[in-house]
C-alpha cells in the first residue's frame, strides 16, 4: 500500500544520510516488511565511499536465505563483485571456473562478501591458517549483521566482544540490523557507543504492524488439524519436523504443503513458487512448516498458526501475516491478520533443547506482562529477561571469553588459539549431507563424481539436490542400507522410494527429536 511504500522511502533516506557518520557501531531496526536488506546494504554502500573504506561484509544466519541476498546484490552490483561464502559453497576445488573467487574465498578480497554467522565468527577465533588469512580484510570494512538477535545465545559475549573489537581498534564499522531492537547493545562494552540509524521505532512499528496476537494456550494436534482444514488460506509453523509431518497428514482437501529441510533446497523453491501462485489467485493454500519459513521467505497469509517459540520467532512469523495490509472486511474497511500462539501436544515438546526451553519460558513471561507482545516495548524487554535469566554463563557456555580475558589482562594477549578455535563451534556439525537422484541430471552427475578428479563445480551444482540429516539419523539410513557411497564424504540416497514428493526423505521418528529447521 501506499502508506507502507512512503515509510520504506523515508527509512532509506534516513540510510543514506547518516552513511556520512564517523565510523563505529551503528543499530539498524526497521519493522519486519520495511524493506531492511536494500535499506542496510544503502547506507554501508554510501558509507564506505565517503569513509574510503575497502569492502562490506553481509553475514546472515542461516544458508538458506544467502542465496537470495545474494542475488539481490548481483543485480544491483554485478556479479563479479559479490562472493558468497558459506559452508555448502566452498570453492578449494582446483577448477579454472572459480579461480578468482577461490582465491576470494579464502582472504575475501572482493568488495561484497554475503556470508553466515557461523563463518564469520569461526574465521574470526580460528586458529587454522586458511580461515584466518582474510582477517586483515575485515579491517577498515563495514560489516552487517542482519537478524542480529539469531547470534547464537551460549556464545554472545564473544561475538560481542569480537565485534567491539573490529570497530574499536580495526577501523572496522558494524550495522546491527533486526526487526526486533534486541537489548543486545547494552552488551556492549562501556567505550563503544551506539549509534541507531533509525530514531523513531515506536511509529514506524504503528505503521507497518498488520497482524495481532491470538493467545491460544494449549491446542491439539487433532483439534489443530481440524481447524487447519477449515480455513482457505492459512499458515502453521511448528519447531520440530516430526510435528510438520504428523500435522501434514491430516491436512485434506486440495492445496496443501509441507516445508521441511527434510525437502532438497530445488524441490523447497517450486513448491514455494506454487504457493504464492495459489495465494495470488485466491485458491486454498494450507502450509504447515518447520521454522524455515520464517527466515526472509516472502508470502503473505491472512492467518498464521505458530507454536509457541522465543518472541523473536514470533514476531517473524508474524511478518508472514497479512504482509502487504491488504486484508478488508465485508465492508472494504481495513482489519488485522491474526496470529494464534499455541502450546502443542507434550510429545513435541519433552526433548527440546534447554536454551529454547528458556526462550519459550521468557514468552510466557512477556506474554503475561503485556496486553500486546509486538510492540518496541515489549520485544525489548523480552531479550532483557532472556539475557538475564541466561546470566553470563548462558551467553558464554565454553567459558571461552574468560579464556581470552585472561590473557588480555596479562596485557600479553596470549591465549590458546588451538583449544579456542576448537571449543568455538558455533554449529555443530554432525550433519551429513545426502544427495537426492531427483532427475537424471542429478544421476549423470552423480555418476561424473565417481570418477572425477575435480568435483568442486559438480558439487555446487547438487547442492540444490541435498538434504542435510543429523548424525543418528545418518546412522540409521545407512545401517537399513538406503545410502550408497559415492565417495569419501560424498553419500547418495539409493532409492527414490526414501523421498517423498510432499514431504521429502523419509525418516521414521522413534521418541522425541530437537528444534529442525
Amino acid at each position: 500500500s501506499g502508506m507502507i511504500n512512503q515509510k520504506r522511502s523515508e527509512i532509506l533516506k534516513t540510510c543514506i544520510n547518516k552513511a556520512k557518520y564517523p565510523r563505529g557501531l551503528f543499530s539498524l531496526t526497521v519493522p519486519t516488511g520495511g524493506g531492511k536488506t536494500v535499506s542496510s546494504m544503502a547506507f554501508a554502500i554510501n558509507h564506505l565511499i565517503e569513509h574510503n573504506m575497502d569492502r562490506i561484509i553481509y553475514v546472515i544466519p542461516y544458508t538458506s536465505i544467502i542465496e537470495q541476498n545474494a542475488n539481490v546484490f548481483r543485480d544491483i552490483f554485478g556479479k563479479d563483485v559479490v562472493l558468497e561464502h558459506h559452508s555448502n559453497y566452498d570453492f578449494s576445488e582446483n577448477n579454472t571456473d572459480g579461480y578468482k573467487l577461490r582465491y576470494s574465498t579464502e582472504n575475501w578480497d572482493i568488495p561484497i562478501v554475503v556470508t553466515t554467522n557461523v563463518q564469520f565468527f569461526e574465521s574470526m577465533f580460528s586458529h587454522k591458517s586458511s580461515k584466518c588469512r582474510k582477517l586483515h580484510n575485515i579491517a577498515n570494512s563495514i560489516i552487517v549483521f542482519d537478524e542480529v538477535q539469531m547470534l547464537p545465545l551460549n556464545y554472545l559475549t564473544l561475538c560481542i566482544h569480537a565485534i567491539a573489537e573490529l570497530v574499536h581498534n580495526c577501523n572496522s564499522t558494524a550495522v546491527l540490523c533486526s526487526a526486533t531492537q534486541p537489548a543486545i547493545t547494552q552488551q556492549f562494552p562501556e567505550k563503544i557507543k551506539e549509534t541507531p540509524i533509525i530514531d523513531n521505532i515506536e511509529e514506524l512499528y504503528k505503521t507497518f504492524v498488520r497482524a495481532k496476537i491470538v493467545n491460544r494456550e494449549k491446542i491439539t494436534t487433532a483439534e489443530l488439524a481440524a481447524e487447519i482444514n477449515g480455513k482457505q488460506q492459512v499458515l502453521c509453523i511448528v519447531n520440530t519436523r516430526k510435528h510438520a509431518l504428523k500435522l501434514f497428514l491430516e491436512l485434506h482437501g486440495e492445496g496443501n504443503y509441507h516445508l521441511s529441510t527434510l525437502m532438497c533446497p530445488y524441490h523447497r523453491k517450486e513448491i514455494l513458487k506454487e504457493i504464492r501462485e495459489r495465494l495470488e489467485k485466491g485458491l486454498p493454500c494450507r502450509v504447515v512448516s518447520t521454522r524455515l519459513i520464517e527466515a526472509g521467505v516472502d508470502v503473505d497469509f491472512p492467518i498464521v498458526y505458530r507454536s509457541i517459540a522465543g518472541l523473536d520467532s514470533i514476531v517473524q512469523a508474524a511478518g508472514r501475516c497479512n504482509r502487504e495490509g491488504k486484508l478488508v472486511n465485508k465492508m472494504g474497511k481495513k482489519i488485522y491478520g491474526e496470529v494464534h500462539v499455541f502450546v502443542p501436544d507434550e510429545e513435541f515438546t519433552k526433548k527440546q533443547p534447554i536454551s529454547f526451553k528458556r526462550e519459550i519460558q521468557v514468552t510466557q513471561i512477556i506474554m503475561e506482562k503485556h496486553e500486546d507482545i509486538m510492540t518496541p516495548e515489549a520485544i525489548k524487554d523480552y531479550f532483557e529477561e532472556l539475557y538475564h535469566y541466561l546470566g553470563d554463563v548462558g551467553l558464554d557456555t565454553q567459558g571461552l571469553y574468560h579464556e581470552i580475558e585472561a590473557g588480555a589482562v596479562r596485557a600479553s594477549f596470549e591465549f590458546n588459539f588451538k583449544s579456542v578455535g576448537e571449543s568455538f563451534k558455533m554449529m555443530d556439525d554432525d550433519t551429513h549431507p545426502i544427495i537426492i537422484p531427483l532427475n537424471e541430471k542429478v544421476e549423470t552427475d552423480i555418476e561424473y563424481l565417481r570418477y572425477a578428479d575435480y568435483v568442486g563445480k559438480t558439487l555446487r551444482s547438487l547442492q540444490g539436490f541435498t538434504v542435510n540429516i543429523y548424525e543418528y539419523e545418518y546412522r540409521k539410513l545407512l545401517g537399513a542400507g538406503r545410502l550408497r557411497q559415492i565417495r569419501d564424504g560424498i553419500v547418495q540416497l539409493v532409492s527414490m522410494e526414501d523421498y517423498d514428493k510432499s514431504t521429502g526423505l523419509r525418516i521414521e521418528y522413534e521418541g522425541g527429536e530437537g528444534i529442525y529447521l
